[in-house]
């Protein structure tokens, strides 16, 4: 004769093997940030002009945590591990407003929203287009900008590309970090004029 289990006692058996941990997991994340590029320290004046910078835009494409490489002209590969350490959307108009400190001489870049009691003598609008590295360690950035002091509204677009030295995430930022630093060379003789 056959011995019938209750449907009861598998249930609570199925149920006690899907919760015992089966071993340690490891979060293999590694996350990464731009950092400023560093500029000929420019003259420093008494009183510099107080730089807007944004907004700044960014593709949908990057709004995410994780980084995203190109690997042909309509496909990109998004990281399983190598992250942001905050978003884009946050990291590049604070890098890009160091840098046009640096090259500026301001005596302080503030970054959209700023607050109401602060007005700008000049905005920077960044609509940035393209912005990853590729599979054959190149790093691109396309970007329309434009500047506005009183009245004058100076506009211009960046297509740049950089050698990644390395065939590293961390290398593949710094080219990214190279590429926010020429961006801000642009716009800052584009404020000069």
């Amino acid at each position: 004769m056959r011995a019938r289990v209750p449907l009861a006692s598998v249930s609570a058996l199925l149920v006690a093997t899907a919760c015992v941990k089966l071993g340690p997991s490891t979060d293999l994340s590694r996350f990464f940030l731009l950092t400023p590029e560093p500029a000929a320290p420019a003259a420093p004046t008494a009183q510099g002009p107080i730089v807007g910078v944004g907004p700044v835009t960014l593709p949908e494409y990057l709004s995410r945590d994780v980084i995203v490489t190109r690997v042909g002209p309509h496909e990109v590969r998004l990281a399983a591990a190598d992250r942001w350490a905050e978003p884009l959307a946050t990291q590049v108009p604070e890098i890009l407003a160091r840098n046009l400190d640096a090259r500026m001489g301001a005596s302080r870049a503030v970054t959209y929203p700023w607050p109401r009691a602060m007005e700008p003598d000049v905005t920077v609008r960044v609509d940035i287009v393209h912005f990853e590295a590729d599979q054959a360690g190149t790093a691109r950035l396309d970007a329309f900008w434009s500047v506005m002091t009183g009245g004058t509204v100076r506009s211009g677009s960046t297509a740049a590309t950089q050698a990644v030295e390395g065939a590293t995430v961390d290398a593949a930022v710094a080219a990214l970090s190279a590429l926010l630093g020429r961006l801000g060379d642009e716009i800052a003789a584009a404020v000069g004029r």
